[in-house]
């Protein structure tokens, strides 16, 4: 029984990461288009495109690339299990070790989410394998570090804003629609659902200018 469980949560990480990355890759695939496309107008169908070379060619390397990274979200889970079960033991050193392991695979695990990002960026791109992809990626990150931090600083803090302001305003709107109704007696809960969904809905959606934002600064 425990051994299905387990098998169904690593079922769930990599279905996850794997439809990420078909978001990702029709999303750059689509940008690209577009952005090297000079005559503008005779552009058909960019997403359509997009998908269809992703279906066709490209599935494989989302596998691989969602396969990595749910690798380590599932050691991440199975420490934290074994975390829990250890909260009530009085070996500290054992507690730290555990700490020192979740950290690391964190680190790990976001820096694999990067580079695996910019991997299905080079793939939607310039149709090569993963690995070939994975190597170019690693190698504009580096010559261009500077560049790339910039970027993801400015971007990742207006994003981060603009996600914030949507939730705020969802908020204080469903306050304002909610606030004096008659039968509502906990107005907080409808409030926090909102705020929730909104949230959600604006990650989704800001995502795609943060993969545009990165498609076009690809070398």
């Amino acid at each position: 029984m425990k051994i299905t469980r387990w098998y169904n949560i690593f079922g769930m990480l990599w279905i996850t990461q794997f439809c990420i990355g078909c978001q990702h890759m029709i999303i750059a695939g689509a940008v690209a288009t577009w952005f090297f496309t000079r005559d503008k107008d005779a552009l058909t169908s960019p997403i359509q495109k997009s998908a269809y070379n992703l279906v066709r060619y490209h599935l494989g390397s989302v596998a691989i690339g969602s396969l990595f990274i749910a690798i380590f979200q599932f050691l991440r889970a199975i420490l934290k299990a074994i975390e829990s079960q250890a909260k009530d033991s009085k070996n500290g050193i054992v507690k730290c070790i555990l700490k020192a392991c979740q950290c690391c695979l964190h680190c790990f695990e976001n820096i694999l989410m990067y580079l695996t990002r910019n991997a299905y960026i080079e793939i939607a791109i310039y149709g090569q394998s993963f690995c070939s992809s994975g190597q170019q990626a690693f190698k504009v990150l580096v010559n261009n570090a500077l560049r790339v931090a910039a970027i993801n600083t400015v971007g990742d803090f207006v994003l981060l804003m603009a996600k914030v302001l949507v939730v705020i305003l969802t908020v204080f709107i469903g306050t304002l629609i909610i606030d004096g109704k008659e039968g509502v007696h906990h107005v907080w809960v409808p409030i926090s659902v909102a705020g929730l969904f909104a949230y959600f809905v604006a990650h989704s959606f800001f995502t795609v200018y943060e993969v545009s934002l990165i498609s076009v600064n690809c070398p």
